[in-house]
């Protein structure tokens, strides 16, 4: 059976001043499905020639959860993959106009990259900055056969360099001034704050 994702367009209105009006968008047993479902992708995916060199990345801090949730899934099916984390704060282009932040650090096992098709897995895509940053900090750890995307939320028509996810949960098209915050595994939430 193949579960085709969807694609959601959203149309909120909202009329009060300074006010945070926001829905959930995902629950926990769809974000489970969502994930069981990326999973197949990337395992049945014809360009990945050899599982054993794949190498799950989370990005921090959001992909972290949905990665370790991603490696239990295929462990139940006995496929065991390999997984890290990377933290891209160094990397990229707009760190100064975000707050500060403490430097989580990356975790790579065997701390290399060489060889290995690299799967990013990143919550929310919104612009493409962080995969861009994630890509560059992936390459201080050697050469990769190839990288990989796979996003539990995507925002279409924001992207604002040439990357665009190969694995994704679902997408949605939202205004600018809009919030996608995940919560873990436990809930997708849509919002928009008014001004």
């Amino acid at each position: 059976m193949i579960i085709r994702r969807k694609v959601y367009k959203i149309s909120l209105f909202f009329k009060y001043m300074n006010y945070v009006e926001q829905r959930i968008l995902m629950n926990r047993d769809e974000i489970d499905l969502t994930l069981k479902r990326i999973s197949e992708e990337i395992i049945h995916d014809s360009s990945i020639s050899q599982n054993e060199n794949l190498l799950f990345l989370g990005i921090n801090s959001g992909g972290v959860p949905l990665t370790e949730r991603i490696v239990q899934i295929l462990a139940s099916k006995r496929v065991n993959v390999p997984y890290g984390q990377i933290d891209p704060y160094h990397y990229r282009d707009d760190k100064n106009m975000r707050p500060k932040k403490i430097n989580i650090g990356d975790n790579i096992p065997g701390n290399s990259v060489e060889g290995r098709t690299i799967i990013l897995i990143e919550d929310d895509f919104f612009t493409g900055r962080t995969a861009l940053a994630c890509i560059k900090r992936v390459g201080d750890y050697g050469r990769p056969c190839s990288v990989k995307l796979a996003t539990l939320v995507f925002r279409e028509g924001h992207r604002q360099y040439p990357i665009t996810p190969d694995y994704i949960g679902i997408s949605i098209l939202t205004n600018t001034n809009w919030f996608v915050r995940v919560d873990g595994l436990d809930r997708v939430v849509i919002g928009e704050k008014i001004e």
